[in-house]
């Protein structure tokens, strides 16, 4: 049906409300919808001929209800019509609401999907004392009217006809009457177009709601299902998506069992409704766009939840509600609890009064090794059953309920919306046993899945057993079985309670683990046959505790560290505030709880895995197993002070010296990067016979006094007392905004007027400026600099605690690619992947200077298990060619990343050598900072599981230092989540 004309509606306009303006059309159902541009902005709204005029009054009555309620501000408001003007109802005027609709908005993150929910639910709570006449209507839209698709089955073709028959077969099978669940009005129309987001400082928030034409009496749980149907649209992870709206909305207004049993139904039921409305008009009006903007998206999401079990979705409502997730969770427990006594063993012998020894497998286990340990799966193998002989036990235990590290393989990943949720809670108990061990049938059962599941870190022989007590059904699952288990059983045989049932397989037929078995309970099989989920991800823990209760109520086992504890991070948060320094800064809102590192990785308390994009200390990637190996045995052997001889420490400087300049002769070894800066400082002033100190304004070099004396970045930012009398600050070489001749003529101006005619100063540098926005100085910089330096006679120190040992690409130290020679250079933490060990290499004449009488001493700085680990450090960066990979890998991503800065303007600069890279974020087309723009990309970078930071004196540079055993994989990951990031609308804002 055609709307109305513009020239019409602003006639109309004129005549009800005195108000003229320019009138844009807005997409709408049946036209006669505008943007009106006056004083202000309104939105109008004409009503066709077809439409009950009782409908429009309800819809007037609900508005000027709820405008009259405190605290409902997300409505808009409406404006009456001039007095003695003969109004209609079909003409209604609203003021404008700022705002994108939710369509044209993304992300949504679990903070705008939980407002969401809440603004439903407090819509709820108020409709509950409205009621209309024109409300009381059959309204076909409503998910609860569903019944009438069948009928118009006929105008699908033959695929979709079948998956439309397939589903209404479902709902006619479901428990679900909708006379038995709360009715009132309900709003209707909450789908992402009606919804309105605006941005504030705390992220996107819901703005208001808008249209209610759509108005019905009916279950009240509709507004919510109909919500839920378009969340749940264009999602990865569309059940996580729903959870969130139901966690705000049952806040706001709490739900019923029955209605958030009642919601995947009545999704469903607005699904086909949807697609089915769809079809019909497009056969009348296939120009109309308007009808079909959401018929593929509804299309794809039933898709998506075919393959997706039903009573799983439902738990994860009925969890998101504070509820039960499993309905019979509860009942399987009690059972099991009030029967235990009357189970067989499952081992033929009573575990409750066998002695056992519990195994930490939780991310964070020293029990565990490293990735490389976890592998070998002889040798855990030899770990777990020596470590069981050594407890004098022959029963090994591993927890339920723990986050494990050892799910690798791309099978336990599961699509999430941002990051992939990684399956790593263990659902189930281990018993560890020898190979060939006999199991038992703790009760009586009917074989349901008898079958190997091959493959690396698979079930292999598995058998799952059904059980049918008073009037419950649950199962029990036995994985990791011997090949021979398989000729056992056929699906459908009888086990008797006592019956052997299985034996322990040996590796690798048992899916190549340690041998043991894998013992679970589960109260519903969810669609599974040949197989069933051993480990969940974190995100869903609650879920599946309640579907696969504890094994241990079926065994007994007694023993203080069996359940997992896992900490709480805000109780750690906590802690920390009270015993460490209140202003030892954590990284982002909300800090994590990191407890293992591997390569470019480090993992959470649940074992979920983070890029690490900005730990250049983990210089040759997280734990090392060359380093732990060798940093182990030393440390059994011996580890002193620095007075006695020892070869650890000569190697470790004649290997440092070699990657050096040969005018570089003497090492001293200290213990971190501003040790090593403090030093440099004390040598420098020794040679110099002054105090005067020039650094680049921005610089960091560390946190001792002497060090913040020549950081701009702290002595001018918070907190600090200015620039000391004895430092003189030039300007950072920011070429991306002065050119290049103006930079270095500005910097040796600045240096000039202390070094002309004064006493002789010393030049602290970072060759590539870290803290003041990872900046590339011209190729002359330091060359001019060094020449007026030396010319005064002082000293140059080059600062490579962040840049150095082949992290640069084109050279091992970044002072080389300035063709430059200092007389000290400083060496930090990088040395020791994050050991502390640093070192300060001089020329023979600054060594000579600093002899001066005084015993120069440290106690540990240079023992010999830090040399131990700085030479094999050394050893790794030659023999991997790391120096080359960050040449490659870093020209990869930079040629990446000037690729996006092409097609996305808040990009600004590009700059860095190798693997120290600047990101540098602006306002479009100036160099104007954006350091908005700059914390989104951070905190969604986080949501992906990147790790990133910002530095530079506006918080708008990302620095990207990585480890250097970052993979081109990696990379491409750390770009296309950028890209995705860049293309928010939320960034656009």
């Amino acid at each position: 049906m055609p709307g109305i004309g513009e020239k019409a509606a602003a006639q109309l306009l004129a005549e009800q409300f005195g108000i003229e303006g320019q009138l844009r059309p807005l997409p709408s159902e049946w036209g006669g919808t505008f943007q009106v541009a006056a004083e202000q902005k309104y939105l109008l709204k004409i009503a066709p001929e077809h439409v009950p005029v009782a409908r429009l009054d309800a819809e007037i009555a609900c508005i000027l209800f709820l405008n009259k309620r405190p605290g409902v501000t997300w409505i808009p408001q409406l404006i009456p019509p001039l007095r003695n003007v003969e109004a209609t109802s079909r003409v209604r005027l609203y003021r404008w609401i700022d705002g994108v609709s939710l369509r044209n908005v993304t992300p949504h993150g679990p903070p705008l999907l939980r407002d969401i929910g809440q603004i439903l639910g407090l819509l709820r709570t108020a409709l509950a004392e409205f009621d209309h006449p024109g409300a009381h209507f059959d309204f076909t839209w409503a998910p609860h009217n569903w019944r009438w698709v069948p009928q118009a089955i006929h105008v699908f073709d033959t695929p979709e006809r079948n998956e439309i028959a397939e589903w209404t077969s479902w709902l006619d099978n479901v428990d679900l009457n909708p006379a038995d669940l709360p009715h009132g009005v309900n709003y209707g129309d909450a789908n992402d177009d009606n919804i309105i987001v605006r941005r504030s400082d705390s992220g996107p928030q819901i703005a208001g709601l808008i249209d209610f034409g759509d108005l019905h009496v009916g279950p009240c749980i509709n507004d919510l299902a109909i919500c839920l149907t378009y969340i749940m649209m264009n999602k990865r992870d569309p059940i996580g998506a729903a959870v969130k709206v139901i966690e705000g909305y049952h806040a706001a207004h709490s739900l019923t069992d029955a209605e958030a049993a009642s919601l995947l139904p009545l999704i469903m039921g607005r699904l086909l409704i949807s697609v089915t409305k769809a079809r019909q008009r497009a056969k009348k009006d296939p120009d109309n766009v308007y009808w079909q903007v959401s018929v593929r998206d509804a299309w794809a999401l039933i898709r998506q939840l075919k393959k997706l079990n039903p009573y799983l979705i439902t738990c994860h409502f009925r969890g998101a509600c504070g509820f039960e997730p499993a309905p019979t969770g509860h009942a399987v427990r009690q059972w099991v609890k009030n029967n235990r006594a009357g189970l067989h063993p499952l081992l033929g012998f009573q575990l409750a009064e066998e002695p056992v020894t519990v195994f930490d497998w939780s991310t964070g286990s020293l029990g565990l090794g490293d990735f490389q340990d976890m592998a070998d799966v002889a040798g855990s193998t030899r770990r777990v059953f020596t470590q069981m002989e050594e407890h004098g036990t022959r029963v090994g235990v591993g927890r339920y309920n723990e986050p494990r590290p050892v799910y690798t393989t791309a099978e336990y990943m599961l699509p999430g919306e941002d990051a992939a949720l990684v399956r790593t809670v263990h659902i189930g108990l281990d018993l560890f046993m020898p190979a060939g061990t006999p199991l038992y049938a703790p009760l009586d059962g009917i074989v349901r899945t008898i079958v190997n599941n091959p493959g690396d870190k698979e079930y292999g022989p598995l058998l799952i057993l059904e059980h049918q007590v008073d009037d419950l059904t649950f199962y029990t699952l036995y994985g990791h079985n011997s090949v021979e288990t398989l000729s056992m059983w056929q699906a459908g045989d009888r086990v008797r309670k006592g019956d052997k049932i299985a034996e322990i397989g040996p590796y690798p037929e048992n899916g190549n683990w340690v041998p043991h078995v894998h013992f679970q309970v589960m109260t519903d099989m969810l669609d599974f046959t040949d197989d069933f989920p051993g480990v969940v991800a974190p995100e869903h823990r609650e879920v599946w505790l309640s579907i696969c209760p504890d094994p241990n109520l079926m065994l007994g086992i007694q023993h203080p560290d069996l359940e997992y504890q896992e900490a709480d991070p805000d109780n750690l948060l906590a802690r920390r505030r009270r015993v460490l320094g209140p202003n030892l800064s954590t990284s982002y809102d909300r800090p994590l709880h990191i407890v293992r590192g591997w390569k470019t990785f480090l993992y959470d308390a649940s074992g979920r895995p983070y890029l690490d994009t900005r730990n250049n200390i983990a210089h040759v990637g997280h734990e090392h197993p060359r380093l732990t190996r060798v940093a182990r045995q030393q440390i059994a052997l011996l580890n002193t002070n620095t007075r006695y001889l020892h070869e650890a420490r000569l190697a470790c400087a004649e290997a440092l010296l070699q990657t050096l300049p040969g005018h570089l002769s003497c090492v001293y070894f200290v213990n971190s990067g501003s040790e090593a800066n403090d030093l440099a400082l004390r040598m420098a002033k020794a040679a110099t016979e002054h105090h005067l100190v020039a650094t680049l304004d921005g610089a960091y070099h560390g946190h001792t006094q002497a060090t913040l004396d020549v950081s701009p970045y702290k002595f001018n930012g918070s907190g600090g007392n200015g620039c000391p009398a004895s430092t003189v600050v030039l300007p950072a070489p920011d070429t991306w905004r002065v050119p290049d001749v103006s930079v270095t003529l500005r910097a040796a101006e600045a240096l000039r007027e202390v070094a002309d005619g004064r006493a002789p100063v010393t030049l602290i540098h970072e060759s590539l400026p870290s803290c003041a926005g990872q900046l590339v100085p011209p190729a002359d910089f330091f060359q001019v600099l060094y020449a007026i330096v030396r010319e005064a006679g002082g000293v140059c120190i080059a600062d490579e605690v962040q840049t150095g040992l082949g992290r640069v690409g084109k050279a091992m130290w970044a002072f080389e690619l300035y063709d430059v020679l200092p007389d000290i250079v400083t060496i930090g933490k990088p040395l020791g992947n994050g050991h502390p060990v640093a070192a300060v290499a001089v020329t023979e004449k600054v060594a000579r200077a600093f002899d001066n009488g005084m015993e120069y001493f440290n106690s540990f700085g240079g023992n010999p298990v830090s040399c131990i680990i700085a030479r094999e450090v050394l050893r790794i960066v030659h023999e991997d060619g790391l120096q080359r990979h960050a040449l490659d890998a870093g020209e990869r991503w930079m040629a990446a990343l000037r690729h996006l800065q092409a097609s996305h303007p808040a990009i600004g600069d590009v700059r860095g050598y190798g693997l120290f890279i600047g990101l540098e974020f602006s306002q479009p087309g100036t160099c104007r900072p954006a350091p908005d723009k700059a914390a989104y990309i951070v905190r969604r970078m986080l949501d992906h599981r990147i790790l990133t930071s910002l530095d530079g004196p506006d918080e708008n540079v990302m620095k990207l230092k990585p480890p250097m055993s970052i993979t081109d994989a990696e990379i491409n990951t750390f770009v296309d989540v950028l890209e995705k990031i860049l293309g928010e609308t939320m960034m656009q804002v």
